[in-house]
């Protein structure tokens, strides 16, 4: 590359050696093939070429920060997804008191009221912690001994 007038240009040089062809013409004005008796330059401005690269560089980052911010949108998304499922699994972590008998669930008052603890069914405690939803049924065991128990309604 090179500067004409404070222009860039590419500049093409190449030598151009004596060929058999050429010394049928101009035998007298060469020893022999291959030597060097010449050469050729092309010029060419630089700035199509430089605008197009520029344009070139300049899409590639652009497509780059879309495709990056389109990827931390997809991040951010599924995180505070996964972070609500994390939550919701904690809220379910650790011991519960279950009642024996009746197998109610202790729920701690609030810090600081002197209240004391509140049990609730089951069902409602894991409801109001999850989405779950509860039907009942009952098991083979427990038809059976509901049976064997029922009172005999002849």
């Amino acid at each position: 590359m090179s500067d004409e007038g404070n222009v860039p240009y590419f500049r093409y040089l190449r030598a151009l050696p004596a060929e058999d062809l050429c010394l049928s013409c101009h035998a007298a004005q060469h020893a022999g093939p291959g030597e060097l008796r010449g050469g050729m330059s092309v010029s060419l401005p630089c700035e199509p070429f430089l605008e197009s690269e520029n344009a070139d560089a300049l899409r590639l980052v652009l497509e780059h920060l879309v495709s990056l911010s389109l990827a931390l949108g997809i991040a951010i998304a599924l995180g505070g997804r996964l972070v609500g499922r994390i939550r919701a699994l904690r809220r379910l972590e650790g011991f519960l008191s279950i009642c024996a008998w009746c197998k109610r669930v202790r729920v701690p008052s609030p810090a600081g009221t002197g209240r004391a603890p509140s049990w609730v069914a089951i069902e409602e405690y894991v409801s109001d912690k999850t989405d779950a939803r509860f039907s009942h049924g009952m098991c083979q065991d427990c038809a059976r001994k509901m049976g064997e128990d029922a009172p005999d309604r002849r």
